[in-house]
Protein backbone atom coordinates (compact mmCIF):
# COMPACT_ATOMS: atom_id res chain seq x y z
CA UNK A 1 0.00 0.00 0.00
CA UNK A 2 1.35 3.53 -0.82
CA UNK A 3 2.27 5.56 1.98
CA UNK A 4 -0.19 8.81 1.27
CA UNK A 5 -3.24 6.45 0.52
CA UNK A 6 -2.38 4.61 3.91
CA UNK A 7 -2.10 7.95 6.03
CA UNK A 8 -5.44 8.85 4.22
CA UNK A 9 -7.36 5.41 5.06
CA UNK A 10 -5.78 5.86 8.42
CA UNK A 11 -7.65 9.42 8.96
CA UNK A 12 -10.89 8.42 7.47
CA UNK A 13 -11.05 5.69 10.20
CA UNK A 14 -10.39 7.54 13.11
CA UNK A 15 -12.04 11.14 11.79
CA UNK A 16 -15.07 8.65 12.24
CA UNK A 17 -14.81 7.91 15.93
CA UNK A 18 -12.48 11.30 17.10
CA UNK A 19 -13.67 13.96 14.29
CA UNK A 20 -11.40 15.42 11.69
CA UNK A 21 -9.94 18.13 13.00
CA UNK A 22 -8.77 16.39 16.27
CA UNK A 23 -7.02 13.56 14.33
CA UNK A 24 -3.50 14.14 12.45
CA UNK A 25 -1.57 11.58 10.31
CA UNK A 26 1.72 11.94 9.39
CA UNK A 27 4.28 9.94 6.95
CA UNK A 28 8.49 9.94 8.53
CA UNK A 29 10.34 11.15 6.59
CA UNK A 30 13.87 10.25 5.80
CA UNK A 31 15.30 7.12 7.56
CA UNK A 32 11.68 6.46 9.36
CA UNK A 33 9.81 6.83 5.58
CA UNK A 34 7.34 4.27 5.99
CA UNK A 35 6.35 5.03 9.51
CA UNK A 36 3.23 6.46 10.47
CA UNK A 37 1.95 8.95 13.17
CA UNK A 38 -1.25 9.68 14.68
CA UNK A 39 -1.79 12.22 16.98
CA UNK A 40 -5.54 12.37 18.33
CA UNK A 41 -6.57 14.77 20.64
CA UNK A 42 -9.28 14.39 22.87
CA UNK A 43 -11.46 15.73 25.95
CA UNK A 44 -9.69 14.52 29.32
CA UNK A 45 -13.44 14.48 30.88
CA UNK A 46 -12.67 11.59 32.86
CA UNK A 47 -9.49 9.69 34.14
CA UNK A 48 -7.53 7.30 31.82
CA UNK A 49 -9.12 9.70 28.79
CA UNK A 50 -5.96 8.93 26.56
CA UNK A 51 -5.58 5.19 27.08
CA UNK A 52 -9.00 5.06 26.40
CA UNK A 53 -8.42 6.62 23.31
CA UNK A 54 -5.28 5.01 22.52
CA UNK A 55 -6.66 1.62 23.09
CA UNK A 56 -9.87 2.32 20.64
CA UNK A 57 -7.91 3.85 17.92
CA UNK A 58 -5.23 0.73 18.09
CA UNK A 59 -8.59 -1.00 17.95
CA UNK A 60 -10.15 0.57 14.68
CA UNK A 61 -6.68 0.49 13.04
CA UNK A 62 -6.29 -3.53 13.50
CA UNK A 63 -7.93 -3.61 9.95
CA UNK A 64 -4.82 -1.64 8.04
CA UNK A 65 -1.89 -3.07 7.12
CA UNK A 66 0.76 -1.62 9.58
CA UNK A 67 3.50 -4.40 9.71
CA UNK A 68 6.61 -4.11 7.38
CA UNK A 69 8.01 -7.75 5.52
CA UNK A 70 10.21 -7.82 9.13
CA UNK A 71 6.98 -8.01 11.31
CA UNK A 72 7.76 -4.99 13.08
CA UNK A 73 4.56 -2.81 13.61
CA UNK A 74 5.09 1.25 11.83
CA UNK A 75 2.83 2.65 13.96
CA UNK A 76 2.95 5.12 16.50
CA UNK A 77 0.06 6.64 18.27
CA UNK A 78 -0.40 9.85 20.16
CA UNK A 79 -2.97 11.06 21.73
CA UNK A 80 -3.37 15.05 23.30
CA UNK A 81 -5.67 15.35 26.43
CA UNK A 82 -7.26 18.95 26.06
Amino acid sequence: MDVKKRNKEVKQILAKEFGAKNVSVTGGKGTSYGWCYVTIKVRGSFPGAMFTAKAKAEELLKCVAFCRSKGKKDLIIQVEVL
